[in-house]
């Protein structure tokens, strides 16, 4: 009988930066790498959950790609 081991998911599962032409990855987890960071794009308020599930954009960045879009804004 084949033995069946418990594979996590963040084992297997890799996500890509979202940048164009990136081809960056990292595993799935409950946390990122340093400096890898989320990003969603929705419209309306982020504390009503529901815009949230629906965003136009949800994904992750690579730190060189964030920083790079940080640079960007008013913010950075």
């Amino acid at each position: 009988m084949p033995r069946i081991e418990k594979v996590p998911i963040d084992a297997v599962i890799q996500t890509v930066c979202i940048w164009k032409g990136c081809d960056r990855t990292i595993f799935v987890s409950d946390t990122y790498p340093a400096g890898w960071k989320c990003i969603v794009v929705a419209s309306g308020s982020l504390l009503k959950k529901e815009n949230l599930l629906r965003a136009d954009v949800d994904g992750v960045l690579c730190p060189e790609h964030f920083a790079e879009l940080w640079g960007l804004l008013k913010l950075g």
